[in-house]
């Protein structure tokens, strides 16, 4: 369900809402490919993006009591901090999440072995969370991403279900079958 394109619609828009114009303070991981993304203010002082880059549990969720560990943390990405988160959205048809801050862009990439976190700074400059010979880049530079919970099909004409998987690639087989 997680990993569902739905869901992560969803997600992203609800995070969106909730996180706008939240200041990220500390990103670090104390966790093997998990990555936290401090948006803590006054009224909520320990809150954390959570997002995990691992291809078999890959999540993002926002954690209101978290406490960063003692031992065992990796700082990452601090010369782009703090941070004012501008907007988050999802790629219009895949499961690609871009959290959009004044410093620099934050994609979450589920796709099998090539699940990722990348950075990418203001001057197109990628860094990946993990280690991937994935050309992200490529990928990235042709996503187009949206911001609203609208997936609206209902006043479209579709001849055959190759139009529909075509349009709506992120519709499962077992939907596409409904529809």
């Amino acid at each position: 369900m997680f990993k569902n394109y739905f869901y992560l619609l969803r997600a992203s828009h609800e995070l969106n809402i909730l996180l706008k114009d939240k200041i990220i303070s500390d990103i670090f991981s104390q966790e093997k490919n998990v990555l936290f993304l401090n948006v803590s203010d006054e009224s909520s002082p320990f809150n954390h993006l959570i997002i995990s880059a691992n291809q078999n549990f890959p999540f993002i969720y926002l954690k209101n009591e978290h406490h960063k560990a003692k031992k065992n943390v990796a700082e990452l990405y601090q010369k782009y901090l703090p941070a004012k988160i501008i907007s988050i959205g999802i790629a219009s048809n895949d499961r690609i999440i871009k959290i959009s801050t004044d410093k620099f862009n934050l994609f979450f990439t589920i796709r099998g072995n090539n699940t990722n976190i990348i950075l990418e700074d203001k001057f197109n400059n990628y860094f990946p969370f993990t280690k991937s010979n994935f050309n992200f880049n490529e990928v990235l530079q042709k996503t187009d991403f949206i911001y609203t919970l609208e997936f609206n099909i209902e006043n479209e004409n579709f001849q055959n279900i190759l139009d529909l998987k075509k349009r709506y690639p992120q519709i499962s087989p077992e939907i596409r079958h409904e529809i």
